[in-house]
């Protein structure tokens, strides 16, 4: 077989996905970026304004406000998704057995089973204010006077929305970190023990620079899926009470399907998109191995 047909089968394999890609993520987000210069309610004609719904959004404090909101999710979801679900599973590859392993990882698969709709509706009852699981278990261990309205008080609402999405997919990602530490050849690990080198220093130096590539990938994922957090929050408190829990995701929602402002919406979300390049373009640069060996 020459080159040239071995070229022409992997694009002939390449096709399909590439035409489903082209139509479902590239065209969408063409038509995204142009419908963001138009004002529009999504069925008359659209009228084009130019730069006037960009300018609108610079000074529209709810947009910035919703979009705060949103950067504190996603550093949180890196924190505690990627960076805690990292060193779970440093932990269970390094100080469990593989029997407990295959018990941890059941264990961690479970809330991947369940709907994102079923899991809203189960914290809903958790954080309950006069009968939920988390209330009544403080008043059992004698701490009732931290009880409180989770999903209502200024302090505790957003943080709580978090939670729900945190405890989904922290399993996940620590499993995604166990797949990830179990490619690394142990030869390494036998080497640098007979070097006189512990637990830190393997860390350090063997275990997280060639687990860069999977770093990164845990990274993308929980910074996107904190940034456009979206179901629990709509389905636990709507963005409210007020805007309390409005995410970036809900502000677009809500100019599109309830003020039917379909333009100013598309100039809201184009924003989003450029954010999140952004933020990744800074993730890959700082996830590159000799960054992380430092």
């Amino acid at each position: 077989m020459t080159p040239f047909e071995k070229k022409s089968n992997v694009a002939a394999f390449m096709l399909p996905g590439c035409i489903l890609f082209t139509f479902f993520v590239i065209l969408p987000l063409v038509y995204t970026l142009r419908m963001g210069f138009y004002q529009s309610d999504g069925l008359s004609q659209a009228v084009f304004v130019g730069f006037d719904n960009f300018k609108k959004l610079f000074h529209d404090t709810y947009f910035f406000a919703a979009n705060t909101r949103s950067l504190k999710l996603m550093i949180l979801a890196i924190v505690f998704n990627a960076c805690l679900g990292l060193a779970t599973a440093i932990i269970l590859v390094y100080f469990f057995k593989d029997s407990s392993q295959n018990a941890f990882r059941t264990i961690f698969l479970l809330p991947l089973v369940l709907s994102i709709t079923v899991i809203s509706q189960l914290w809903l009852s958790i954080y309950d204010a006069e009968w939920g699981l988390l209330n009544q278990f403080l008043n059992l261990i004698g701490l009732g006077q931290f009880q409180t309205r989770w999903l209502i008080e200024q302090e505790t609402a957003l943080v709580s929305v978090a939670i729900v999405g945190m405890w989904q997919y922290f399993g996940w990602l620590t499993l995604l970190s166990y797949a990830g530490l179990k490619t690394i050849p142990t030869e390494y690990f036998e080497a640098a023990s007979i070097d006189g080198a512990n637990f830190l220093t393997t860390t350090r130096k063997i275990t997280l620079p060639l687990m860069s590539d999977t770093i990164k990938m845990i990274l993308v994922i929980s910074t996107v899926g904190g940034l456009f957090t979206f179901p629990q929050v709509y389905i636990m408190t709507g963005g409210g009470p007020g805007t309390l829990t409005q995410t970036v995701m809900m502000f677009i929602y809500s100019q599109v399907f309830s003020s039917q402002h379909f333009g100013y919406g598309c100039a809201a979300s184009t924003l989003v998109i450029i954010e999140i390049i952004v933020i990744l373009l800074i993730i890959f640069k700082f996830t590159r191995s000799e960054h992380i060996e430092k």
